[in-house]
């Protein structure tokens, strides 16, 4: 089992929804997608299915911050669960972050459970972890995780190896 794969790109080339995809008909995916819906951005756990949104209402002042957008702490609180209900799962599994960015290279958002799911990662041989990393970040998100010997996917790239079934 790869330990680390990276799905990196672009802004809007489709890795969330490629994720998705791939995650379809496995019952063994843990972890959040962000897609966005009517134009927002949400939370979806990957395992369930269930949606919340990502973004800070109005009235909210709990909030992380990062360039025009402004994402509720209660949001994350909500994704971290699902993170910790498939580590705590057994047998092959996987867990999904998308995305890393802007907010995890600032030590925010998902940094600290993504640190730490790095490490059980080493010594559990049945945790693969999947993040999905915009291209502009990628070698800072390599650098600040030390995760060089991670395999990295442009969306063709992951879509070849889907048909392959080699991910």
């Amino acid at each position: 089992m790869r330990k680390i794969l990276v799905l990196s790109d672009e802004i809007n080339s489709g890795k969330t929804k490629l994720i998705s995809q791939w995650k379809e008909g496995k019952s063994n995916v843990f972890g959040i997608l962000s897609p966005k819906e009517n134009g927002t951005r949400i939370f979806e756990d990957a395992y369930s299915g269930e949606k919340w949104p990502m973004e800070a209402l109005e009235n909210e002042n709990d909030v992380l911050e990062v360039g025009k957008y402004r994402f509720s702490r209660s949001a994350f609180d909500r994704a971290f669960s699902a993170i910790y209900y498939g580590l705590n799962s057994k047998g092959p599994r996987t867990i999904v972050f998308d995305e890393i960015g802007p907010l995890e290279i600032r030590s925010l958002g998902f940094h600290v459970i993504l640190t730490e799911v790095i490490i059980l990662s080493q010594q559990d041989l049945e945790l693969q972890i999947v993040c999905v990393v915009r291209t502009s970040i990628l070698e800072q998100f390599i650098n600040k995780y030390q995760v060089e010997s991670a395999n990295v996917f442009s969306v063709l790239d992951f879509l070849a190896s889907m048909k392959d079934q080699r991910i």
